[in-house]
């Protein structure tokens, strides 16, 4: 259902309240950050700034798939979209995708937090996929 993904989204920004507080950080939800490789507006779920040095930034996307159905197709092109952001806009240091829900196809996911790096080498150590609950139990560090 289409409102689960936007619930998704709020549960996310609810477990960066904490994180960023901690850290410094401020957040913006649906942030206008640029242009798609192919032309369009990207709004980013949730665009996130060092409070002290606002050209430290990061960007988190969220994907949630219930049940079998096509959130789980969208990654490679998520990963795309945010590789390319960090390569045109140098404030954007890192991103950060992250994977909710039950729906996912076992060996795809698996790929995609195993493999998918070989197939797209520009998200190397710039963007990093988590489970809800490596969001959870990790600190998101900006790098400087």
């Amino acid at each position: 259902m289409a409102g689960e993904g936007k619930n998704y989204e709020d549960l996310v920004g609810e477990i960066l309240g904490p994180k960023g507080r901690a850290n410094h950080y401020a957040k913006k939800p649906q942030s206008p950050i640029g242009l798609t490789p192919w032309g369009t507006t990207h709004n980013i779920d949730w665009e996130i700034w060092d409070i002290t040095n606002l050209n430290r930034r990061a960007l988190l996307s969220c994907k949630y798939q219930d049940s079998g159905g096509t959130a789980e197709e969208k990654i490679p092109y998520e990963v795309i979209k945010l590789s390319k952001a960090i390569e045109l806009d140098p404030r954007f240091k890192i991103a950060w995708l992250v994977i909710g829900g039950d729906g996912w196809t076992e060996g795809l996911r698996t790929y995609y937090f195993t493999l998918l790096q070989n197939d797209i080498p520009s998200m190397v150590d710039r963007v990093h996929l988590l489970s809800t609950d490596e969001l959870i139990s990790h600190d998101l560090v900006i790098p400087h």
